[in-house]
């Protein structure tokens, strides 16, 4: 690369490393974008209905995750917990599950966000007058 002095070399080299910078941002943002969840409300509500043992403590232990993870946003963004102290993993487990039951139309949709909206509808909101 010919320059005129180490100002221009290091003009260049930052134009070079921004450029690739952006193009693989880019890049991974796609990737991202094109990725399909790990598992959608179908796939949820087709394991925690299953009979063997096994599926019935991974549907559990995920309706636990989702339910931490959105306690944790909560409390991130200084808002109240919304479900109540003593709630128990089967508590959240039956909510998520009902509310995919309620809703096929949606369970199409990430299971975790549909699990979100399944404790905040059971919790969250306020009673209907």
């Amino acid at each position: 690369m010919k320059t005129t002095g180490d100002g221009m070399l290091i003009e260049a080299f930052m134009t070079k490393f921004l450029l690739t910078l952006s193009v693989l941002t880019v890049g991974a943002t796609a990737l991202h974008a094109a990725s399909p969840p790990f598992y959608d409300g179908n796939k949820l509500l087709s394991m925690c209905l299953e009979h063997d043992v096994a599926q019935q403590a991974r549907c559990t232990g995920y309706a636990e995750g989702i339910s931490d993870a959105y306690e944790a946003e909560r409390e991130r963004r200084g808002l109240t917990r919304c479900g109540p102290d003593d709630v128990k993993s089967i508590q959240v487990r039956d909510v998520i599950v009902r509310f995919l039951q309620a809703h096929p139309e949606d369970r199409h949709y990430d299971a975790s966000s549909e699990g979100m909206l399944a404790i905040q509808s059971a919790w969250c909101l306020p009673p209907k007058p």
